[in-house]
């Protein structure tokens, strides 16, 4: 951090803008004993978030990718005679952003822990936000475009050959390569730049240079720079011009985490090491279907093959690969590329054949890439399919990047399958496709290419695909040099084979596409136009669908009648479309207007509905409106349009295409642009019928179902105990003081109601909170008071099932012989539980006009709760009659005290003598009386259906409708399917299982379910 003071990388924040933060970026250290000069590096982590849950790199634009893709580079660094790399020294810190962003690079800092903290911001490109790769990399792009000119060797070195900060490139002769390493030196000091780490495998290079700016011993081609290329792996020995593995394992358990862990340290992007990391994907492949968490053991199988492989990976040590492809006098270049597959794998590689002027051939590994299988099970053919897709791919990468700097003179693709070399010797067209798709991207990438067969014991690509360990691949000459005969004569190579085998001959049929040849040797010049028309009238659903098809077949037909006049052009034109509409209008007509074409043409009177639009036919015997507006400047249509009956196909499908061509108008509207070309018979109603089908319209004002209003349930028409079937339901909140002290807190409270669904006798308890406890604890003051009940009828309310779960629990554990039944109404139907709804409005109204904004204690507020019960009791079942003589009106009270809850107190007659069980046999002839007057008056009231008189249309299972949600917009709602209809005892459903996209399956009324035209349009 002094570093970056000195430097003046970062700046010590002014006392008076200490509050002008955007924000502020955490840091600490990373130590790296393997690096050569930096062994301390401070890292920034822009993605922390702030208080808002947003952070730098979440709020940055991150720029697209402009370094060169790193095989690429590599690739070219392997053909130069002369290779060298340097580093960027500190790039990003080398680079200033913009005073105004600097704010959004602000730190915390001290030099000593004694010490107050700092606030500093930082004046460079951080490593660590998301931009600054981008930041870097247009920078140097920048330097190139700007100073370029001046040195085109290094301009294009810069544009090639530099991923971030790392140059990788070289030359054929040290002179080149001098002058490439002097312009590199230059142009990057033009943009405030320094190269250091210089490394060659020519010491010539770098004799010019300070002993500071050199590095010596192996160098890492891994790009420590980027989070994406961390892991070291592949090294460069300048010494021996060679490429070389050390990789060292890490002594931790065998898990699936460290079995990850160790593969991503293998940095192997050229594939050298395919047949290595292959083995270890299909460990982890294994553990995947196993169902084998991250940090637990695998089986032993998977436990013994990793340890076998870390034991034997110090081994790789030994190999040396040359880095150069190309010798000083090359006469001829080849390419070779091998594919195979196995049960588990496949994969690819490809080699470099090359021959110098004394005829030495030298073979060279260029690049491989194997993948393991898909879980999906796939045939072994199609699986050497795959293989040579992977090939071709390879083929076509390696090939482009040496499209400028190497001549290659021919191109061999080997696959040891005869099967798939059947397949690619044959269009695609011919094959399935799965196989016909694949086998045109092969024949697309390898056009120039040759594809062989190869026998399997000399296939590189076979120890990719099946896997090899550390201590079988480092002498394996047929994975790093190819078969012996690639460095032989042509005539040594393998030759085609001269018959497949009847096995091969099966599986290349079987991939065989199954098609159906009508021929005719005849055309039919009598075939009427009707027959064709009224074949794709049932077949298409679009106007324009219908009409570019017919013209296309009518064009077919006059090519075939008139071959000296062929009409080749490849779209059709407005002329070609009109006739085939004016064709389709003449034979809808002639099917449905007949009669009235005949009278016209015989000159006899026409039906009165006709008479009155003086009809014609035109010169092309089209029948259209004569009207009485011919003198007026309209085009010729829009005076006398066409005649459409009012019931056929062709007359939905001219309604359709205008509806929506202009955007769902309505349905005068949609006349008004009909009228522009046709009269169709009953127009309006006509429209009105086809527009109520439009999906897209329905959706913008959907109708939901409203089915027949049911019979009363048993429990509320036939003499049962008060509160033995309740409804129960949550009012409020109401604000409440915990306590009558000055300055008390405030809380909430919450009404619970039960009403009595046969006498209609409610009962108020106090709740603190929604919750299952909270209402439980109400159920147990109600039971204590009112009695047992045994059906609760509630709305879906969390509270309310877990009330009933946790009922469920604590009655089996004290008696499985008395149960409360909860019974829950469908989500989204209040209109369910309209009796306890109707309560809870009561209770409210009275509790709002009494209370109003004063805020009441516990206390106070249960007494209310009680005094408003009473009333609500109170209330007459039945209208008050208007007779003096009349007996007092029948209230829920009566069945609970034998008389209303707010009655006159009555006379005292404790002193009266009465006998005990004449006074029981007169309570209970009061109760009787009670029950008597409840069936005869308040039932009575019952009778009559207040709304919903009507029967609907009946849901079907498997219809498809929309759900109605009062919180969203009606083109937000969600579409569904109907899977199950609940239907009630008089046979009617009310409520219904529907499942959404998501797959779920919810309960929902039918007054929540809006059904889509499809039904009624089909």
């Amino acid at each position: 951090m002094t570093d970056y003071l000195d430097a003046g990388h970062m700046s010590l924040v002014p006392g008076n803008e200490l509050s002008q933060g955007k924000y502020y970026i955490p840091h600490h250290c990373v130590l790296r004993p393997d690096s050569a000069t930096t062994r301390l590096r401070v890292v920034f982590d822009a993605s922390a978030k702030d208080a808002h849950s947003r952070s730098l790199n979440d709020t940055q634009l991150i720029g697209p990718k402009l370094q060169p893709n790193i095989l690429e580079i590599l690739l070219r660094f392997r053909v130069h005679n002369i290779a060298f790399m340097a580093d960027v020294r500190q790039m990003y810190r080398q680079i200033l952003i913009s005073q105004a962003d600097r704010d959004y690079q602000r730190i915390f800092w001290r030099t000593t822990p004694t010490e107050c903290l700092q606030e500093y911001r930082l004046n460079t490109v951080t490593y660590g936000v998301s931009s600054s790769p981008f930041l870097a990399c247009r920078t140097l792009r920048q330097l190139a475009e700007d100073e370029g000119n001046q040195y085109p060797i290094a301009k294009g070195i810069i544009l090639s050959d530099v991923y971030i900060d790392d140059v990788a490139s070289g030359s054929d002769t040290l002179e080149h390569a001098q002058q490439a390493k002097d312009q590199l030196i230059a142009l990057f000091k033009l943009g405030g730049f320094h190269l250091r780490k210089w490394v060659s495998n020519n010491a010539q290079l770098l004799l010019d240079l300070p002993i500071q700016d050199r590095l010596t011993g192996s160098v890492s081609l891994d790009n420590y720079e980027t989070q994406i290329l961390k892991i070291l792996g592949l090294k460069w020995d300048p010494h021996t011009d060679a490429f070389l593995f050390e990789i060292q394992p890490l002594d931790r358990p065998c898990t699936k985490r460290s079995i990850l862990s160790e593969l991503a340290r293998v940095f192997d992007p050229l594939g050298f090491l395919s047949p290595i990391t292959i083995q270890i994907k299909t460990y982890i492949q294994k553990l995947w279907i196993l169902g084998i968490g991250w940090d637990q053991t695998p089986p032993d199988e998977v436990i013994g093959m990793w340890n076998t492989y870390k034991v034997q990976l110090s081994q790789l040590s030994q190999v040396r690969i040359p880095r150069r492809l190309i010798c000083s006098d090359v006469k001829s270049f080849e390419l070779h590329g091998f594919c195979d597959s196995s049960e588990v794998a496949y994969g690819a590689v490809i080699y470099f054949r090359v021959t110098n002027g004394s005829g030495k051939v030298t073979t060279y590994l260029v690049y491989s890439k194997a993948r393991v299988t898909p879980l999906k099970r796939i045939s072994l053919p199609r699986l050497e399919l795959c293989a040579a897709v992977l090939l071709s791919e390879l083929y076509k990468f390696v090939r482009d990047t040496y499209l400028d700097r190497i001549t290659i003179n021919d191109v061999y693709l080997w696959s040891d399958s005869t099967v798939v070399l059947s397949w690619l010797r044959a269009h695609s067209s011919r094959w399935v496709t799965f196989v016909a798709n694949r086998v045109s991207q092969i024949q697309d990438l390898t056009a120039t290419a040759c594809w062989r067969h190869v026998p399997s014991g000399d296939n590189p690509a076979d120890v990719c695909s099946r896997g090899q360990l550390p201590s079988e691949i480092v002498n394996n000459s047929l994975w790093w040099a190819g078969p012996d005969w690639l460095r032989r004569d042509h005539c040594s190579r393998p030759s085609i084979p001269d018959t497949a085998s009847h096995e091969d001959e099966v599986l290349v049929k079987s991939e065989e596409r199954k098609c159906v040849v009508l021929l005719t040797d005849q055309l039919d010049k009598t075939l009427p136009d009707g027959s064709i028309i009224e074949m794709l009238l049932n077949r298409f659903s679009s106007l324009s669908k219908l009409v570019n098809v017919l013209t296309y077949v009518y064009r077919f037909i006059d090519n075939t009648r008139h071959p000296n006049q062929v009409n080749r052009k490849r779209f059709l034109n407005n002329v070609e479309r009109h006739h085939t509409l004016i064709k389709i209008v003449k034979h809808v007509q002639h099917t449905t207007f007949l009669e009235e074409i005949f009278h016209l043409q015989s000159k006899k009177p026409l039906s009165k509905p006709f008479r009155k639009l003086n009809p014609f036919l035109d010169d092309q015997g089209v029948l259209r409106v004569g009207g009485r507006i011919s003198r007026s400047g309209l085009e010729y249509e829009q005076k006398h349009p066409a005649f459409l009956p009012s019931n056929h196909p062709f007359t939905y499908l001219v309604i359709d295409f205008i509806h929506r061509s202009y955007l769902h108008p309505g349905i005068n509207t949609t006349h008004f642009l009909l009228l522009q070309q046709f009269w169709i018979i009953a127009a309006k109603r006509v429209i009105r019928r086809h527009l109520s089908k439009c999906i897209q319209c329905f959706r913008t004002n959907p109708q939901p179902l409203q089915p027949f209003m049911s019979d009363l349930p048993s429990y509320r028409v036939n003499q049962v105990k008060p509160f033995s079937v309740v409804g129960v339901d949550l009012g409020g909140p109401f604000r409440i003081k915990l306590g009558s002290h000055r300055g008390a807190k405030m809380d909430k409270a919450y009404l619970c109601l039960f009403v009595c669904l046969a006498t209609k006798a409610v009962h108020l308890e106090v709740v603190s909170t929604l919750t299952t406890e909270g209402f439980i604890a109400a159920l147990r003051r109600f039971v204590g008071r009112r009695g047992r009940c045994n059906v609760i009828h509630a709305d879906c309310g969390t509270n309310f099932v877990g009330a009933k779960n946790q009922l469920s629990i604590l009655m089996e554990q004290a008696t499985n012989t008395e149960k409360i039944e909860f019974k829950f109404n469908p989500p989204g139907a209040p209109h369910f539980g309209g009796v306890w709804e109707i309560q809870i409005k009561a209770a409210k109204s009275h509790l709002l006009r009494v209370v109003g904004d004063q805020v009441l204690t516990f206390e106070e507020l249960t007494t209310l709760f009680v005094q408003i019960e009473a009333i609500l009791n109170s209330r007459p079942l039945c209208p008050i009659s208007s007779d003096p003589n009349d007996l007092t009106c029948l209230t829920p009270g009566h069945f609970l005290t034998l008389e209303p809850l707010t009655a006159v107190p009555d006379e005292d007659l404790s002193n009266v003598n009465l006998n005990r069980l004449h006074r029981w046999q007169l309570l209970q002839s009061f109760q009787q009386s009670f029950w008597s007057r409840w069936k005869s008056e308040y039932l009575n009231s019952l009778t009559q259906r207040a709304k919903w008189t009507k029967h609907s249309k009946p849901l079907q299972i498997g219809s498809m409708v929309i759900i109605k949600d009062d919180n969203r917009a009606p083109l937000h709602w969600t579409l569904a399917r109907v899977v199950n209809l609940q239907v009630g005892a008089d046979g009617i459903a009310r409520s219904a299982l529907v499942q959404n996209a998501d797959k779920q399956i919810i309960n929902r009324p039918l007054v929540k379910l809006c059904p889509l035209p499809i039904e009624d349009s089909a």
